[in-house]
């Protein structure tokens, strides 16, 4: 919940120092970490926020693993997502997204939509620049659930998307890294270390 108590100064850091802290944005194909990361790297970040991602909740919403191939359980999953990051930003306070835009826009592509979303898509990214991108290479073991594409094409097709967004975006973020790392102390260290560095 992103909701704060305005009264309180948070865990003893100057309001005006918490303006200055870059986000964090993880993005990647299903099942590369995102999730379990996200919250890891809050933890480590006692001022930091998480936002989760609007996915699962606009899918089961639709109905369902089916419904991903849908323009519109996309566009809702997007429109969901952007909110969530708009109230993040407003709120002040540095956070960690389980999701960045660029997974849904990615997504579109790889399912060869042509995105009613593509201007309001660049109108968010360009709110970014106090971001650090992570994009989550699949380095890790797939594991199936009923929210996420198990057709392997359709994952690299997916990736390449993602790595493709990200690269020509870059200008727009504070930082971008791919993350390669497999161990979570090594993915945890290595936040930290992208923070020190651009905070």
């Amino acid at each position: 919940h992103l909701s704060l108590q305005s009264s309180k100064k948070p865990f003893g850091v100057e309001p005006q120092r918490l303006l200055q802290l870059p986000s964090v944005h993880l993005t990647g194909i299903s099942s590369t970490g995102k999730t379990t990361l996200a919250p890891m790297i809050c933890e480590a970040n006692k001022d930091y926020k998480l936002v989760k991602s609007a996915v699962r909740d606009s899918i089961t919403e639709a109905g369902g693993l089916r419904s991903q191939g849908k323009s519109t359980t996309q566009l809702k999953a997007f429109l969901n997502m952007a909110f969530r990051l708009e109230e993040a930003r407003r709120n002040g306070y540095p956070y960690v997204s389980e999701r960045d835009l660029i997974c849904f826009m990615a997504y579109s592509r790889a399912l060869g939509f042509n995105t009613a979303y593509e201007e309001a898509f660049i109108r968010e990214v360009a709110k970014n620049s106090n971001v650090i991108l992570v994009v989550m290479r699949p380095t890790i073991k797939f594991v199936a659930d009923e929210y996420r594409p198990v057709d392997v094409d359709f994952q690299k097709s997916w990736s390449n998307h993602i790595e493709e967004l990200a690269e020509e975006l870059k200008h727009k973020y504070r930082a971008v890294y791919y993350m390669e790392e497999v161990e979570l102390d090594a993915r945890v260290a290595k936040i930290q270390e992208l923070l020190c560095e651009h905070g």
